[in-house]
């Protein structure tokens, strides 16, 4: 076996890539990168800067791992912004550092792609390689890892961090009545209301997908895109290649909600979406219409993987989910700290970090449920 290290997606085959996919992710697609790549949305402009591992043997690609080098800690929601801070009170430089995730998508993936995943010789070297990498950084960080791959870190000395999301999970639901009849009386009767409020509004929804999907609307998604990085003074990651290219290359893995008044657009919400998971990404509205954004990023996105028998992670933070049928769900990531002091004082916190997650979920982890 060899090892080869790239600067861009586009220096492997797209067909070799697509076959480590093992869980179809929409985010671990070769078109996935390449739009990031070719919109420039990842690169310079960013400080993500692309450098994939990859493992082959008679020039077939057994294992990678899609890697950045990065120079700030921005894009990635799981924060380490106070090390960086402890490590520049000290005089230290803490960037650049290594990360394995998606850029800008806080969505549980697999880091370690595996073709074959009996192979341990094949995973092993790309650990290895991945660890040699990042001796050329203060770190390296695994983020939003699949529980099945904590093993693997936790082996090679690595901390594992808890934090935690809000996901949807389908339990085999036939329609949406039948998801809120799983709620409590009081949250039934809640989303209930605030649905009614947008219908009352005149507003109605439709989805699209597929070849269905324009540039026209990828046009429209980053609009609505920008409009909430302005409302939230956020950082506007990506470019509007970046839409434009996905709806181009994979419509498919695409869903979008638009809600309409009186036949114009008045908001959008961008999902992706893989077998099994419904992603929602980003929202937007040109006009801000009561209880919107709960019916287009939540219900409406729920009663579509009700009908196409999914789950559904909704993003980032967000206690209000629990109150409309969300559950706190444990995120992974791993963390490799070279700096002696530093690799036990991150360590000792990550562990309170840990107890603490740990004391909320057992207190907590089914407030909207029917006991």
């Amino acid at each position: 076996m060899t090892v080869r290290i790239i600067n861009s997606i586009k220096d492997v085959n797209k067909e070799q890539w697509d076959e480590l996919n093992t869980t179809a992710s929409p985010f671990l697609m070769h078109d996935f990168f390449l739009a990031l790549e070719e919109s420039k949305s990842s690169g310079v402009r960013s400080g993500w800067f692309p450098s994939f591992i990859l493992v082959e043997d008679n020039n077939q690609l057994l294992a990678a791992c899609a890697l950045y080098i990065k120079n700030n800690s921005y894009g990635e929601y799981i924060f380490d912004w106070s090390w960086a801070e402890a490590y520049a009170r000290n005089n230290l430089p803490y960037y650049p550092k290594l990360v394995a995730a998606i850029p800008f998508t806080p969505a549980t993936t697999p880091k370690l792609l595996i073709k074959d995943h009996t192979d341990e010789a094949a995973r092993s070297l790309l650990i290895d390689e991945i660890m040699l990498l990042s001796d050329q950084a203060s770190s390296f960080h695994s983020l939003f890892i699949p529980e099945k791959e904590v093993v693997y870190y936790k082996q090679r000395g690595m901390k594992v961090r808890h934090t935690m999301q809000y996901h949807w999970k389908n339990s085999s639901y036939n329609n949406f009545d039948d998801f809120l009849n799983a709620l409590k009386q009081k949250k039934r009767k809640e989303v209930r209301r605030e649905r009614r409020i947008v219908r009352d509004q005149g507003i109605c929804i439709e989805s699209l997908s597929g070849a269905e999907l324009t540039e026209s609307h990828a046009v429209l998604m980053y609009d609505l895109y920008l409009k909430t990085v302005d409302k939230k003074y956020a950082h506007d990651y990506l470019t509007a290649d970046f839409f434009k290219f996905i709806v181009q290359s994979m419509p498919d893995s695409i869903v979008f909600f638009i809600a309409k008044k009186q036949g114009d657009i008045i908001a959008g919400a961008l999902c992706l979406r893989s077998t099994d998971t419904l992603y929602g990404r980003y929202w937007g509205c040109f006009t801000d219409y009561d209880c919107l954004h709960f019916e287009l990023c939540y219900y409406t996105a729920i009663e579509y993987a009700i009908e196409n028998k999914l789950h559904y992670e909704a993003g980032a933070q967000g206690e209000h989910k629990i109150t409309r049928g969300f559950s706190p769900t444990r995120i992974y990531s791993a963390h490799l700290i070279h700096q002696p002091d530093f690799k036990n004082a991150i360590g000792q916190a990550i562990n309170m970090e840990n107890e603490q997650l740990e004391s909320y979920l057992k207190q907590g982890g089914n407030w909207a449920y029917k006991n």
